[in-house]
């Protein structure tokens, strides 16, 4: 029987915030969303997710409680929360809302007189739409996306679409913390796995790509700056997260994960997960533009 819910997302709009903590230790500073009209809004339009922020859903008393992702941007986790215990769902963002919040964003910049902000808006816009979109493996739509956003700024955008959503990714991963850079970096490759054991091998190919790219993003950030700490090496993470998936999945997808893993190495010639400075992906043999990590 459930009575509230925790969604991971951005704070923003509201004055009630308090802290939650979980029994590792780990704490997130939650938004309060409290009336049927603020639950029911939710998290629609938000187009950021921070590592340590969050929503929490408070219901009238413990139940099953269904939620509808009307307008629903942004990766999620929920988490639901009774008395007693805490279970975790991962989100994806709804990809089927991104063509009518492009039209909202280009009705509200020609509704008001076509002033500079709401152009700014559309820009920021078509940047985490893009991220997105690579992100979930949907290449088309972000390539779409990407010559929209090169017409709205003309010269602005010379870098072939892999290397601008890495770019994208970079600067939001370089003044991370340690935590932030570590959970967004296994998560990449949580998700890398689970779709390599799924048989979705372009998003598996295209996470697999940002993890690494951020990684070495990351540790190039941090080299020689003696207050910010570094990561394990890529090789590391990649092996703790890929055995945190042979005991989470269920055991006929795990199979199929450490098949696939150990063709991807034998076809590299290798027994070991590649490293970090190696950076082909499962299925593709491709070799990305990586900044030097020292």
């Amino acid at each position: 029987m459930l009575a509230a819910v925790f969604l991971f997302c951005v704070p923003r709009g509201a004055d009630k915030f308090i802290k939650v903590y979980f029994p590792d230790g780990r704490s997130v500073t939650a938004e309060l969303a409290v009336t049927e009209a603020e639950r029911a809004r939710g998290l629609m339009f938000r187009e950021k997710i921070a590592f340590d922020q969050g929503m929490l859903f408070l219901m009238p008393g413990e139940d099953y409680h269904a939620f509808w992702m009307k307008n629903t941007l942004i990766s999620l986790d929920i988490l639901w929360l009774d008395k007693d215990n805490y279970s975790n769902i991962i989100m994806v963002p709804n990809f089927n809302v991104v063509n009518a919040v492009e039209k909202a964003y280009q009705d509200a910049w020609e509704q008001n007189d076509q002033q500079s902000s709401f152009r700014s808006a559309k820009i920021n816009f078509y940047k985490d739409a893009i991220s997105l979109l690579y992100n979930y493996g949907n290449m088309k739509k972000a390539a779409e996306f990407y010559a929209k956003l090169r017409k709205e700024e003309p010269g602005a955008h010379r870098l072939p679409l892999d290397e601008f959503v890495m770019k994208e990714w970079a600067e939001d991963v370089r003044d991370a913390s340690v935590k932030q850079a570590t959970d967004q970096i296994s998560g990449l490759i949580y998700q890398s796995c689970l779709y390599l054991a799924l048989g979705d091998d372009e998003s598996a190919i295209a996470h697999e790509r940002m993890a690494r790219y951020l990684y070495n993003s990351y540790m190039k950030a941090v080299d020689g700056i003696e207050e910010r700490v570094g990561l394990p090496s890529y090789a590391q993470m990649k092996q703790s997260i890929v055995e945190f998936c042979m005991k989470s999945f269920p055991p006929a997808l795990g199979a199929i994960l450490q098949d696939r893993l150990a063709q991807e190495a034998a076809a590299q010639g290798s027994t070991q997960l590649p490293n970090a400075r190696t950076p082909i992906v499962p299925g593709s043999g491709a070799i990305l533009p990586l900044p030097a990590a020292k």
